[in-house]
């Protein structure tokens, strides 16, 4: 990639909705272009405008890496919204009951990219515990048997309770094959088998309460 930077000004439009605006703005442009992309295939160009002060090849790359971040952002929406937990066909009707609704669907929808990210980046990452209470830990360590196939392709290969080695457990709950072949872990399939494992919790939750004396 070849990177570029500098200051840019950009003028006040002439429809302005608002009279107090400046003539101009200063801002800071940087280009980030694509040098040898794969046969057949564009190359890829982005132009980004900041207003943090780029004059450094250091700092271009500090914004470049927080706009990379963007598509992990439109997945957190997307598993909160339609393709997820559906938080817009809420019927709640009070706005305050609607706030607690939205920020309760949106732990559950930084927990499942959490989960994402950790498959992706294909490596033990951070502790389990980040995510799951020790409880929830014990029933993950429970199901390994379970989901675990009889080939070595099919084996959970991340250190227990490591946030990966989880993330490989919910993705098998969701309809993940185990395979790596098999492509399907992304957001909507940690959904899923994060509310398959929660059932599962629930259920355990009680089974120790039955056993429990009283």
């Amino acid at each position: 990639m070849a990177v570029r930077f500098g200051r840019v000004h950009i003028r006040r439009p002439e429809n302005c909705s608002d009279p107090k605006a400046p003539e101009q703005i200063e801002l800071f442009a940087i280009e980030v272009r694509e040098l040898n992309p794969p046969p057949g295939e564009q190359a890829i160009i982005w132009r980004l405008l900041t207003t943090h002060t780029i004059e450094t090849v250091a700092q271009a790359l500090a914004v470049i890496g927080w706009y990379r971040l963007r598509w992990h952002i439109e997945q957190l929406f997307r598993t909160l919204k339609r393709q997820g937990l559906r938080i817009e066909e809420s019927v709640v009707e009070d706005g305050e009951a609607l706030k607690k609704l939205a920020v309760i669907a949106l732990i559950a929808a930084t927990i499942t990219m959490q989960l994402v990210l950790a498959r992706v980046a294909d490596s033990p990452g951070p502790p389990a515990s980040r995510v799951f209470s020790q409880e929830q830990i014990e029933v993950l360590r429970a199901l390994q048997k379970k989901l675990q196939g009889r080939t070595l392709k099919q084996q959970n290969p991340y250190p227990i309770d490591s946030l990966t080695w989880a993330g490989w457990t919910i993705a098998r709950l969701g309809g993940w094959t185990g395979y790596q072949s098999d492509k399907s872990r992304g957001p909507i399939t940690m959904r899923d088998g994060l509310e398959r494992f929660n059932a599962m919790v629930d259920g355990y939750r009680l089974a120790l309460q039955h056993v429990r004396p009283s």
